[in-house]
């Protein structure tokens, strides 16, 4: 059986969520603290997503998808979503723990953005997640009420896979993305718990920097492996192809660890390896 975040992945792209042809916008999850762990759900904004009326008559827009989601654990809930993020071809996740909204504050008035995260009005359509349990509805009203009291953990981040944005000229801006916008291997992310009141932004790919080198990343040594990945290389294939001498797979090891910078030249000639025509 996949691993959960895979499987989240897959339920984010399940055809039957996003129909003709609809592309993400982004995704936007959230969770609050109930009794036997941590309930929510996940929210999916389509762009120009249309459906039949149930008559034929006419087309009406879709706009979004819900999945409902129960976790036992916040810090598993957060690297399903960060793993999912990574194959999706996200370049950021941002992680809020937000406080509670206070005893006189109305939870349910739209400026607070609960209606929006568990759509308590029943408009779209609400599946059960791969997180989901079974047979227990998310009682949305309840949900909201708690999260205003006691807080709540959101994420959100915009997919390149089945964006708008993904194409070639864009996805050669961040070589840890494949042409159609996902990514291979294990999410390079070190993880930081979620820490209560504290917002974080996840850097997965691509600085949002108005250069178009895709190296001027934080973290360098995650773009060198994740191209290594996507060559079907071991550290040592690397090294071989890049003429880095006999100690050349242990190089390659300290590049990927941030050990020491990656060289222009390298750079240069890992993005020709990943860029050649296949023959």
């Amino acid at each position: 059986m996949p691993h959960t975040s895979m499987r989240l992945a897959l339920a984010l792209t399940d055809p039957t969520l996003c129909p003709n042809g609809a592309r993400h916008n982004s995704i936007h999850a959230a969770l609050t603290q109930v009794q036997n762990g941590w309930q929510g759900a996940i929210r999916i904004t389509w762009n120009a997503s249309f459906q039949e009326a149930v008559d034929g008559s006419e087309l009406t827009l879709k706009s979004d998808s819900v999945l409902t989601w129960h976790e036992r654990k916040v810090e598993k809930a957060d690297l399903d979503i960060v793993n999912a993020a990574w194959q999706l071809g996200a370049w950021e996740v941002v992680r809020t723990w937000n406080h509670s909204l206070g005893t006189h504050a109305d939870p349910f008035a739209p400026h607070h953005g609960l209606v929006s995260l568990f759509d308590p009005s029943g408009t779209y359509a609400v599946q059960t997640g791969p997180m989901g349990i079974r047979g227990e509805p998310i009682d949305v009203k309840v949900l909201i009420e708690t999260a205003a009291r006691d807080g709540w953990i959101s994420w959100k981040f915009r997919p390149t896979l089945r964006s708008s944005r993904i194409g070639g000229r864009v996805a050669a801006r961040d070589i840890t993305l494949a042409r159609d916008g996902t990514r291979v291997g294990d999410c390079l992310y070190q993880h930081q718990a979620p820490v209560r009141v504290e917002r974080l932004v996840v850097q997965l790919g691509r600085e949002e920097t108005s250069s178009s080198e895709p190296w001027t990343l934080t973290n360098q040594g995650a773009t060198l492996r994740a191209a290594r990945q996507r060559l079907e290389l071991s550290a040592e294939g690397l090294a071989a192809r890049l003429r880095l001498g006999n100690n050349g797979g242990r190089t390659v090891r300290r590049w990927e660890a941030g050990e020491v910078p990656i060289s222009g030249p390298a750079q240069v000639a890992v993005e020709f390896l990943l860029n050649r025509p296949a023959r």
